[in-house]
């Protein structure tokens, strides 16, 4: 016998509440009314993408798809101010050299 493998979600207390209604108004289980809507979700994105990749190359772009990180791409690197508190934040693209160090305590 197949089985179908299991796969969890973290879903925000709200939207659960939303599903349970669903499910309930619809005779069906939480995990039948999430398995439709992710199906759902898959099939217009999957669609959406490449309805983009066609447009794309018959206006002549020539289209490479790269990984991830991939190290033909660009990277960054970002520091948020916040004024209100004078905490600093920091984010560095993984794909570069780059790295976010924390600055010390300022005693």
């Amino acid at each position: 016998m197949a089985t179908t493998p299991v796969v969890t979600v973290r879903l925000e207390p709200k939207l659960r509440e939303r599903l349970d209604r669903l499910a309930k108004a619809q005779r069906r289980s939480r995990s039948f009314v999430a398995t439709e809507a992710i199906r759902e979700y898959v099939k217009v994105n999957e669609w959406q993408i490449e309805e983009i990749r066609q447009a794309l190359a018959g206006k002549g772009h020539q289209l490479t798809l790269l990984g991830h990180y991939s190290d033909r791409m660009g990277g960054g690197q970002a520091v948020l101010h916040e004024s209100s508190t004078g905490v600093n934040y920091g984010a560095s693209d993984p794909r570069k050299d780059g790295a976010a160090i924390p600055e010390p305590d300022q005693y």
